[in-house]
């Protein structure tokens, strides 16, 4: 486990306050990245050693080579907030480039800050590692508190557009000069995130849940299926204890080996796994947000279309089988912090699945 940030020291023999963030026996820190102090988002080459850290300060590119020491290899100042999801676009002719997502400041091509400016995306070019620059800009219709690329290459992304109730689409097939291709009004208009799966399925999670979308003709995306009204926020827990602000995002794992209306495996690529995110303060608990899983029943757009013909929030079929872990201080914290403790917490029976609940300690 590489640690992103400075870590105060444990002079005087003070608990080292990761191992008090999460514990687990078979995981244990190799190293800390002080200048990596404000990490928000990674994305790491596919075929390079080349790690592209997003901070509160700019992008930094690591050499990963050594996992256990990665090299800083160039940084590129930018006065952004908050790129919580950056997506890395990588050409077959070598060209590669990030794509900075800012909801509340920007830097323009020419070097300009707008600090009004809440909807708007900045293209680095990291084709050389070593040298990042900008060179592209863009002003989105709607909000770009993340945005996601619908392919490895990168020739459409999308926007979250929670502010405005639609996903912006984004052309960057000539990243250099990017422009909106569209808006699109998800089943999920307060979206929060967007995560494509191996199989290249977009699944936009937030305030009403999350959708599968076929994205194979961008401009026009195609919803798959939903969650159901239990996916939906609501500001009370006790009608919503799945959803109580968002689903901040989520991954579903061996998407290319789905297998509709089975058992709900991993190994079925049938279980979407989300984290909720929730705006509470205070004490610990559950009402902080939880970690989920979701079962896939199909991915089908006839049967979706068929089942819910106004495209309505919450009219899905991710049904019943649920396996929720609750506690913790944020959500997309959780998400490592959950699955490593999951095998400590008490099981017990409900549906078709064990529900595990982790008791509510805070870090």
């Amino acid at each position: 486990m590489l640690a992103l940030g400075l870590v105060p020291g444990t002079a005087g023999g003070q608990a080292n306050p990761l191992e008090q963030v999460f514990a687990s026996d078979n995981v244990k820190v190799v190293n800390r990245l002080a200048e990596g102090a404000g990490a928000i988002s990674l994305q790491f080459d596919s075929d390079k050693p080349f790690m592209y850290l997003s901070t509160l300060k700019g992008l930094q590119v690591y050499n990963v080579k050594d996992p256990r020491n990665p090299e800083l290899v160039s940084a590129l100042p930018l006065p952004h907030f908050q790129n919580e999801a950056m997506s890395l676009g990588e050409r077959r002719n070598g060209d590669a480039f990030v794509l900075i997502a800012s909801t509340l400041v920007a830097a323009t091509t020419s070097g300009e800050v707008d600090p009004g400016r809440a909807r708007f995306v900045v293209v680095v070019e990291v084709t050389d590692p070593a040298s990042p620059k900008v060179v592209g800009t863009l002003e989105t219709p709607t909000r770009t508190h993340t945005t996601s690329c619908a392919t490895k290459s990168c020739k459409f992304a999308f926007s979250d557009g929670r502010s405005q109730g639609e996903m912006s689409i984004i052309d960057l097939r000539n990243f250099r000069k990017p422009k909106v291709a569209g808006t699109y009004k998800s089943v999920v208009p307060r979206g929060h995130d967007q995560d494509l799966d191996d199989k290249g399925i977009l699944w936009h999670v937030g305030g009403e849940g999350a959708v599968a979308h076929d994205i194979s003709t961008p401009t026009k995306p195609v919803p798959l299926n939903s969650t159901n009204q239990e996916g939906v926020e609501n500001d009370d827990r006790d009608k919503s204890p799945y959803n109580n602000f968002i689903l901040h995002n989520s991954f579903r794992p061996n998407a290319k080996m789905f297998k509709s209306f089975s058992q709900p495996k991993l190994s079925n690529g049938n279980v979407l796994l989300a984290t909720e995110g929730d705006t509470g303060a205070g004490a610990c608990g559950p009402e902080l947000g939880s970690f989920q899983t979701w079962k896939i029943p199909h991915l089908s757009a006839t049967r979706y279309r068929n089942q819910n013909p106004g495209l309505e929030a919450g009219g899905g079929q991710h049904l019943a089988d649920r396996y929720v872990v609750s506690g913790g201080r944020r959500s997309r914290c959780q998400l490592l912090g959950s699955l490593l403790r999951l095998s400590r917490r008490r099981v017990r029976r409900a549906g078709l699945v064990r529900v595990r609940h982790a008791d509510s300690r805070c870090p």
